[in-house]
């Protein structure tokens, strides 16, 4: 079943009623225990790398329920946040009023790969999107990326990874409903973002934590912290880390 972006929204505008918010955004099959882990390593590298947001011109791409806008615009961020889901951008309006950020944050339902925006901006935020696209579509989010973002801006994202040696699979999984997640060749990705002008500056591995993940078991669960300050500290993008990462964090910046 090809790709169909609008049965894509409609998928996630049902999956946000179906599970929590963490696991409407992340993996609705993981426990509680392993989302919390990933959302902590993932987060902790998006801040830190980002600086301080004050005042920074940031979109967040697939925004979902506002894991990052809503801590960016309490940070004073100039934030505008998209999503082909107008109620994950709900839950996430709903968020920002419950924090008192109503009218802080400009929410709009579009597409990754046409965004109807002639701002530029400091940064870009793309958590957990590229994998749910297919290649061509990938690309002109991409291209989207090079056209939006300033000169010296960075552009932060996630990938998933077809090398690895647990559970990884080489054709894409797609759904009558609209859902579709493909693990991506990661070198692939960065040339793609080379081509369009970008510059990769660091590429962090989720791999000790997918080593647990891939024998989960509840008695591992206290070791998910010691796995992801490993994490943060060794994993990049080295042969260990491309045979049993599941996950990348990529930043990268447009030199051009």
């Amino acid at each position: 079943m090809a790709y169909n972006s609008k049965k894509a929204g409609e998928y996630w505008n049902k999956r946000i009623d179906q599970t929590d918010k963490t696991h409407a955004v992340l993996n609705m099959g993981y426990p509680n225990a392993v989302n919390a882990a990933y959302n902590k390593w993932e987060s902790v590298l998006v801040f830190k790398y980002l600086g301080n947001p004050k005042n920074q011109k940031i979109l967040d791409v697939a925004c979902g329920v506002g894991r990052y806008t809503i801590p960016l615009a309490k940070a004073k961020a100039e934030l505008v946040g998209i999503d082909i889901s107008e109620q994950m951008l709900a839950r996430c309006a709903e968020g920002l009023k419950e924090n008192g950020l109503q009218g802080r944050v400009r929410l709009l339902k579009t597409s990754a790969s046409e965004i109807p925006l002639e701002t530029t901006f400091d940064n870009i935020l793309c958590m957990e999107l590229l994998f749910h696209l297919p290649s061509d579509v990938q690309q002109k989010v991409v291209r989207e990326f090079a056209r939006l973002l300033k000169k010296d801006g960075h552009v932060m994202f996630t990938t998933s990874n077809n090398e690895r040696v647990f559970g990884a699979k080489k054709t894409p999984t797609t759904w009558e409903e609209g859902y579709y997640c493909e693990f991506m060749d990661t070198a692939t990705t960065l040339k793609m973002f080379e081509k369009e002008g970008f510059k990769i500056e660091h590429v962090f591995s989720y791999t000790f934590s997918s080593l647990l993940l891939a024998r989960f078991i509840n008695f591992l669960k206290p070791l998910y912290p010691i796995s992801t300050w490993l994490d943060w500290k060794v994993s990049r993008f080295g042969f260990m880390d491309r045979k049993l990462g599941n996950h990348f964090l990529v930043i990268a910046k447009k030199i051009r």
